[in-house]
């Protein structure tokens, strides 16, 4: 249901399209096939840049000069993938998507299943929603889209003239502000499978240089079920959400399920900030000698660092990371508790 709504809503009208094989030529298109996609009558405005090469027409000062129906009809050339469109043009372009029938082509029956695949991957919080999906899929699919007009199909054997990489996502983030969120979604999911292309690079290195940060201040190994909480929540479940999203379930005595929270992906730099906040506590904490943390202890550590701190920065995020330890501590007693009936 959910991917009929998202094709739907492009208004996608009912015109047969032709795969690539079929049209192996790089050349302009012939009046008879011109007309399996536009109206006749449009015919007699394309023809005065029929004289021109393929190369000029992917220009973008020639391309952005064209009059509105020779652009789509350059549009169709790479649709077409007759030619393959530069990114600089592809993105800011604004195109009128139900002219097209993507939904016929092998680049995007691969890319329906691939997003139903992933969704409740990327939208733990939304699985069962499938107005949401539909909704989600919209800006996902329009970069596909950007994509398959510069001639980059999803993966090997989808008729387009190149294949996606890791560097042309990078390439067209830079390019294409409105587009980050959806390119780095895209990169996900792609990472994931096996005959893609996209480099599923592994999250910087970072853990064992934390780690060591906390060998040197004498916190690790731990030593107290205080000190195995700070830990754990550092270097487990925060970690966790740096390559992705999870979800807390709470459940009431009867085992029934009383809501779902969700955690977004965090990126490293915040997991580092967060966790660097983690260990000041825990340093401050094995100073004071404190082995069972109460609510007056944590008060008192928290007063007395939050003091010594002078930057608003600092304090911010120093805040922030107990307040997500104190979470996510109550989070594992109740799964712990619940566990246990």
């Amino acid at each position: 249901m959910s991917q009929i709504l998202a094709w739907q809503s492009l208004r996608f009208g009912p015109i047969t399209v032709r795969r690539k094989g079929q049209f192996e030529s790089r050349e302009h298109l012939t009046r008879s096939e011109y007309e399996q996609y536009r109206s006749a009558e449009t015919w007699g405005r394309v023809e005065p840049i029929l004289s021109s090469s393929l190369t000029d027409l992917v220009q973008p000062t020639i391309f952005f000069k064209l009059p509105g129906t020779q652009r789509d009809y350059v549009l169709l050339l790479a649709f077409l993938q007759r030619i393959s469109l530069p990114l600089e043009i592809v993105f800011p372009t604004k195109t009128e998507f139900n002219k097209f029938p993507f939904p016929e082509l092998p680049n995007f029956e691969y890319f329906d299943a691939l997003y139903d695949k992933y969704y409740p991957v990327l939208y733990p919080m939304d699985s069962e929603k499938q107005l949401q999906k539909a909704k989600k899929r919209i800006p996902l699919l329009r970069t596909v889209v950007c994509l398959w007009f510069a001639g980059y199909a999803l993966k090997e054997g989808l008729e387009g003239n190149h294949i996606i990489t890791s560097s042309v996502l990078a390439k067209a983030s830079k390019i294409a502000k409105y587009h980050r969120s959806s390119l780095t979604l895209l990169g996900k999911m792609l990472a994931k499978e096996t005959d893609s292309l996209i480099e599923n690079k592994p999250v910087i290195p970072c853990d064992e240089a934390e780690r060591s940060l906390w060998i040197a201040a004498g916190i690790y190994p731990t030593q107290t079920p205080f000190e195995e909480s700070l830990y754990t929540f550092a270097f487990s479940y925060l970690r966790q959400r740096v390559n992705d999203s999870i979800t807390d379930d709470y459940y009431d005595d009867e085992g029934n399920l009383l809501f779902r929270y969700g955690k977004k992906t965090i990126s490293i730099n915040y997991w580092k900030a967060i966790v660097k906040y983690i260990r000041y506590f825990a340093i401050k904490c094995r100073s004071k000698g404190l082995t069972d943390i109460s609510e007056n202890s944590i008060s008192e550590v928290y007063t007395e660092i939050f003091g010594q701190m002078k930057g608003q920065e600092d304090k911010t995020f120093f805040r922030v990371a107990l307040r997500h330890w104190l979470r996510c501590k109550c989070f594992i007693q109740h799964r712990t508790d619940y566990a246990k009936t």
